[in-house]
């Protein structure tokens, strides 16, 4: 499994596993159409490897109708990715997620 294929095994995992603290992923439509990808965190990783960049949107629990937006360039998730082994890199989705976005884990 090389390091792309790490990536899309957490960005696929992550959009069930961290949707209790992350409501919605953005990015700019208009630049990346539907129909190109047969599956959306293909498409993801795209948008990541051209230098764009996906807003993970939470919803600011203190504030009243607050968004807070994270991302983080391709060369983040690969710095975090690396460092799990692929054989469980599925299973802490959520775990990477959040180091990515946050540089720890802030999310039980």
């Amino acid at each position: 499994m090389d390091i792309d294929d790490k990536i899309v095994e957490v960005l696929a995992n992550c959009m069930y596993a961290s949707a209790y603290w992350c409501r919605q992923i953005d990015y700019d439509h208009d630049k990346f159409p539907a129909g190109k990808y047969e599956y959306i965190e293909q498409k993801f990783l795209d948008i990541l490897i051209q230098g764009e960049r996906l807003e993970f949107i939470l919803d600011e629990p203190f504030e009243d109708d607050d968004k807070v937006r994270y991302s983080a360039p391709y060369s983040r998730f690969v710095e975090v990715v690396k460092k799990y082994d692929e054989d469980y890199i599925g299973d802490y989705s959520d775990d990477v997620l959040q180091e990515i976005l946050f540089g720890e884990v802030v999310f039980g």
